[in-house]
């Protein structure tokens, strides 16, 4: 019965996927505004925080056609995070990217 005791409290939430929140480095990520948003839930006192599901995409960019239930999507990593644990330095994150010319169909 202790599984379902969340039923016996009413609460509120919302539905905000990751990828909602602000970044500066293209998709957004668990990174400090991440945290901010937790913060702001709870003195709010908006108890449930659900997403769509986080791991990779793949053809479509469908959270729910995935090559992996189990791994995490790269995309949500926080560069920011990696130069604060000198993983990364800030050099890294100015450079440009190159993407090449890509047919998505051709991938899968």
């Amino acid at each position: 019965m202790a599984v379902w005791s969340w039923l016996n409290e009413r609460g509120c939430g919302v539905f905000l996927h990751i990828s909602s929140l602000p970044r500066g480095h293209g998709i957004r990520c668990f990174g400090k505004l991440a945290y901010d948003f937790i913060e702001f839930l709870a003195v709010s006192g908006i108890k449930y925080w659900q997403v769509c599901p986080l791991n990779p995409t793949s053809l479509g960019d469908s959270p729910y056609k995935n090559p992996s239930d189990l791994a995490g999507n790269q995309y949500f990593i926080d560069l920011q995070s990696l130069v604060g644990e000198e993983l990364l330095f800030p050099p890294d994150l100015c450079r440009p990217f190159s993407f090449p010319s890509i047919q998505p169909c051709t991938l899968y």
